[in-house]
């Protein structure tokens, strides 16, 4: 047993020969984990990114000029098994690694980073937006050049607050960073007096039935849906509730986030999702992304203002961090790598506290106490020709900026109201009024103004009737 253990720490704390290329750099291996299927296959349009990005690294001579960077890669489908089978086999298997980048789901980052922890393995993720790995005890070695769930929960409230609704409904899955980004907008809304009239939750996975909550949220009469889930989840509610005709209205608005903000969602909801909205990153607007994005089109076809392409801003400088981080304990401080773990502790903590550029991604990256970027976001709005982004909201200032017009799922620009059209109003003692929404779909609710017009007609004649009736009895002799 004691051998087997030393076996285990020679391998934690050694070094093995460093590989060489053809010209005599020494090779620095990075670890890299994408969904490139499963609930966000954000990795479809992160890893080529990544790629551009090592690629711009080794051509520029004066960064890491006796160095070049590689990258061995797994397939991690957004699941934690996955992700941790793949951690397990790099960590053991490619002990020279001096860091990673991902996941972009939360739910694999984080067993990802746990046995990080373990192997001192620096972890850059470019998606992973869970409040949870914001802990540095459990995540001791995890930065993410995106923002935390928090502010996402908060870019919600910034939106109920700008088009003043007051009554709204909460839909979300049970893993942790959709619950905990709902309970930041709970939290937000009770103390900005907007009232939650129905809170649902649901767990995160394909045989579950949805058409129960869908129904709840329609007998409490919601119109504004803020809801929290996977793209996959998300668009199985979008197909439920058009099937089962309830929450599909024009009057009916979903409120999403950043997983459903890519470009694959378009076909993944069948069109069922046309004028909601998602928040996610607003991307960066500079020349050197812009330069940057012709050749990332030509290799993949996308264009710069594809939605969800935020998260391939964040993989770029995922990449860039790792770089100015090696160039700076390697060139300049000429930190030796003999000892593994401690070149990981060093490098991890450069990062953490002296990162500091504008690159890809928004504003400047640097990272908070925590290994968090803060990260302005942009409300993506799903139009006919596919996300568009109508808004931005800073989490720094508060500030909300209009961008284009909305189109919301009446086809008008004209704000949804956050109660059904049909509302029965009542003044009573001291002039007191009482709103009572009545959830009714909005399909039929031409056949329900014909039903009041014949009835109040019905009653109208009725009254008349005995009028005509009282009359005639008072003039009889």
């Amino acid at each position: 047993m004691m051998l087997v253990f030393c076996l285990w720490l020679l391998c934690l704390s050694g070094s093995s020969a460093l590989e060489q290329d053809g010209e005599g750099h020494i090779v620095l291996q990075l670890g890299g984990f994408f969904p490139m299927e499963g609930g966000w296959p954000v990795g479809v349009y992160v890893q080529p990114m990544v790629e551009l990005a090592l690629k711009h690294v080794n051509e520029n001579s004066t960064l890491l000029p006796n160095y070049k960077l590689s990258m061995t890669w797994n397939n991690t489908k957004c699941t934690a098994g996955d992700a941790i089978t793949a951690a397990n086999w790099q960590f053991s298997t490619i002990p020279e690694l001096v860091g990673v980048i991902g996941e972009g789901c939360s739910v694999a980052s984080e067993p990802i980073a746990l046995l990080g922890g373990v192997y001192h393995m620096p972890q850059i993720s470019y998606g992973s937006t869970s409040p949870v790995l914001s802990n540095e005890v459990l995540y001791p070695y995890f930065l993410r050049v995106c923002g935390s769930d928090v502010n996402q929960g908060l870019a919600w409230l910034a939106a109920a607050k700008h088009h003043k609704w007051q009554r709204v409904g909460t839909i979300n899955s049970q893993e942790s960073l959709h619950s905990m980004l709902t309970e930041k907008f709970l939290i937000g809304a009770q103390k900005e007096g907007i009232s939650v009239i129905a809170s649902e939750s649901f767990p995160g996975s394909q045989n579950h039935d949805v058409s129960l909550l869908l129904a709840n949220m329609a007998k409490k009469g919601v119109t504004i849906i803020f809801m929290a889930c996977y793209s996959d989840d998300a668009a199985r509610i979008f197909e439920e509730a058009k099937k089962i005709d309830v929450l599909s209205g024009p009057e009916v608005v979903f409120i999403g986030t950043d997983a459903w903000v890519i470009p694959s969602f378009w076909e993944l909801s069948k069109g069922n999702a046309l004028g909601s909205v998602g928040f996610s990153p607003a991307p960066g607007d500079s020349a050197f992304r812009k330069e940057i994005f012709d050749e990332y089109h030509a290799l993949t076809g996308l264009d710069i203002e594809a939605a969800g392409l935020a998260y391939a801003d964040a993989g770029y400088d995922a990449v860039l961090t790792f770089a100015l981080g090696l160039h700076q304990i390697l060139e300049v401080e000429e930190y030796p790598l003999t000892d593994i773990v401690s070149f990981r502790d060093h490098l991890y903590s450069y990062m953490l506290e002296n990162t500091f550029f504008e690159g890809m991604t928004k504003g400047v990256t640097t990272f908070d106490s925590y290994g968090d970027k803060t990260t302005p976001y942009g409300m993506y709005n799903f139009q006919e020709s596919g996300f568009v982004m109508t808004a931005e909201w800073d989490p720094l200032t508060d500030e909300w900026l209009e961008i284009s017009d909305t189109i919301w799922p009446s086809n008008t620009t004209v704000v949804p109201p956050d109660r059904y059209p049909i509302t029965f109003v009542y003044i009573g003692e001291g002039k007191t009024r009482i709103y009572v929404s009545f959830p009714f779909p909005y399909s039929l609710q031409p056949f329900l103004f014909i039903f009041l017009f014949l009835y109040i007609t019905l009653l109208t004649f009725i009254k008349v009737r005995e009028l005509l009736l009282l009359s005639s009895l008072r003039c009889a002799p």
